[in-house]
Order: C-alpha cells, then structure tokens, then sequence
C-alpha cells in the first residue's frame, strides 16, 4: 500500500511571530480605545443612578408638604444646633426630627437613597466632621440608623432654615420661580448655604458666585480650611467669589458627575447642571432679597 501525503492545501500551517504580535497590537489599540467608553457608560450609569435618587427625595418632600400644609421641612440650625447653643442639653438644642432628610425619611424609607453612587465621600454622620454639631446621638431626635448612613445631598438653606420666611417654615406660596428653585442637589454638605442676590439688579456680583457645596461636592476634604487646596480664596465657608471663574478646568475634576452636578427643583423635575451653572441664582429662584 503506497503512503499518504497530505496535499499542500491541508497542511496546517502556524502563524508566525510577526503574525502575533500584530494581532496583539490591534487588541491592545480596541482596549485603549474602549475602555474609556466603558468608563464614561460607568460613570454616566452612577449619574443616573444619583439623578434618580434626587427625584425621589424630591417626591419625599412633596408628599411631606401634603401632611405639613404646604409647608417644607424646616430645621434651623442656628436655633437647634449644638454647636451653637454651646451645651447638648440647652434648650432648643438637638432638635433634628425636622431636619430635611430626617423628617422626609418616613415617605422614603431607604437609607441607600441619600448616597450618591459617584461621592468621593462614604463618611457616615458620626464619621462626617462636618456635621460637627451630630456628636451627640444619643441626645438628639434622629432616625437611629441615620448615623450609620452616608447623605451625599444638600437642601437649599433659605428653604430649609426659613431664613426668607420670616424665620417659619416656608411654603409653596413663598416661592414664586418653582421651576427655577434648587431643592436638593449633589452636595458635600447637607445645608447648601443661602445667600442671594438682588433679581432686580443684574450687576449685582452675587449672579456671577458659585454655590461651591453644589458645583464642587467632590472637592478635597481640606478644602474648607486651606483656599489654597480649592484653588481660590473662600468668600465665606464653602462658598467662593467671582474671581474663580477661570479655574473652572480645575474644578471640573471636583464635581461628581463630568464636570457637573445633579439637582432637583421645587416643581419636582431633575436635571443635570454644569458646575459653572451653579450659581448663587438657584436659591429660591432669585427672589426678592
């Protein structure tokens, strides 16, 4: 029996060292090319994510508005703060049940809500020293587990401490640009600050000051105390003047979501904002100071 040979055009034939290393550069230039995609799909994903839990902390407030008469969760913290009041038993001091993401929790009721997915931040209230004035948990009237979760959003301060209500709770009747009020937005601290500028004069600087809690939540923990880590000098705690406006490129980097934040309004709807949007102009619509 004569022997077999394999004809020319079965034969296997192996691919060549120049073959493979070609082969892995095209692999290796999809995977530059595709992992940053993924990236951004990732990050985009937690900012809905946070989005999402914007809008339900907005219907929370809506619905507590329902069985308050109209009126927002009011705490002022001037009033019922320890740190002010200079003693934890004082009077009027640790009153927290109305304090906003306390007194909407029962219409919420899941603590995962509050956190934001992209916060640079997972300090619980106790771990927060922020919230210098919790300290006392055992003495003040929070939802027990509060002080184990981590609240990544901020109120807007006149609404909440009725700074522009006459020092009461303020309501629906008190804000006259709903759809243009910032009610709750990504924050490093949960009170945004308050200060507004006059609507009825357009060169009034304060239009032009960016409410730093909300345009740069993700900003280095020692940002309060050193300007020089944030960039610019501080007009007040948190908060920075005009001048910062060229050093946007640097404070991208400190906002949690592409170079902007999350916020929802006072008539409920949630957006996206640039931080350089993040004016002090949010604040209660720009009413009459």
């Amino acid at each position: 029996m004569r022997n077999r040979i394999a004809s020319p055009s079965k034969r296997r034939r192996a691919f060549t060292l120049i073959e493979l290393l070609v082969v892995i550069a095209i692999i290796a230039i999809l995977a530059a090319i595709l992992f940053p995609v993924f990236a951004q799909a990732r990050a985009k994903a937690r900012q809905t994510t946070c989005l999402s839990n914007l809008k339900e902390l907005g219907l929370g407030e809506s619905m507590y508005k329902q069985d308050y008469d109209e009126s927002y969760s009011f705490w002022n913290w001037g009033n019922s703060a320890d740190v002010h009041c200079g003693a934890p038993n004082a009077a009027g001091c640790g009153h927290f049940e109305s304090v906003w993401f306390n007194g909407i929790y029962p219409y919420i009721k899941n603590f995962g809500i509050y956190e934001c997915p992209s916060s640079n931040d997972e300090s619980t209230l106790l771990q927060n020293g922020i919230w210098a004035w919790t300290h006392h948990a055992d003495q003040v009237n929070l939802v027990p587990d509060f002080w184990n979760h981590v609240v990544s959003y901020g109120m807007s301060e006149p609404l909440e401490s009725g700074g522009y209500c006459g020092g009461h709770a303020c309501k629906d009747a008190d804000t006259d640009r709903e759809a243009e009020s910032m009610l709750f937005a990504d924050s490093n601290v949960g009170l945004t600050t308050c200060w507004r500028p006059n609507r009825a004069d357009p060169k009034d600087p304060l239009h032009h000051y960016i409410i730093s809690r909300v345009a740069y939540p993700n900003a280095p923990g020692n940002c309060w105390a050193n300007g020089a880590t944030c960039g610019a000098a501080q007009v007040d705690l948190g908060d920075y003047a005009s001048q910062l406006n060229p050093n946007f490129t640097t404070f991208d980097q400190q906002a949690r979501h592409q170079g902007g934040n999350n916020l929802v309004f006072c008539d409920g709807h949630a957006k996206f904002a640039r931080d350089s949007a993040t004016t002090w102009d949010l604040f209660w619509g720009d009413g009459s100071p």
